[in-house]
């Protein structure tokens, strides 16, 4: 399931440049509860607005961009 799937990529090293975001309909008070605990990087509740998803996908890709480029500058910096 998709909470497994989640789970898994969040686990492997190799796969940590890949953004996970929850699309469910089961309530946000419980996406808000747990999408953290699979490692989700965001979540969205159904039903939503493209524009919504859009935006999370732009934010979480951001976010991995940082990320991968964090350990280069550091070590530049030593």
């Amino acid at each position: 399931n998709g909470w497994e799937g989640a789970k898994y990529i969040k686990e492997k090293p190799e796969l940590d440049n890949i953004g996970v975001i929850m699309v469910t309909a089961i309530g946000e008070q419980v996406n808000d509860m747990t999408s953290p605990l699979y490692g989700a990087d965001d979540h969205i509740d159904k039903p939503f607005q493209f524009s919504e998803l859009s935006f999370k996908i732009r934010r979480t890709l951001s976010k991995k961009k940082r990320q991968s480029q964090s350990p280069e500058q550091s070590s530049e910096n030593t």
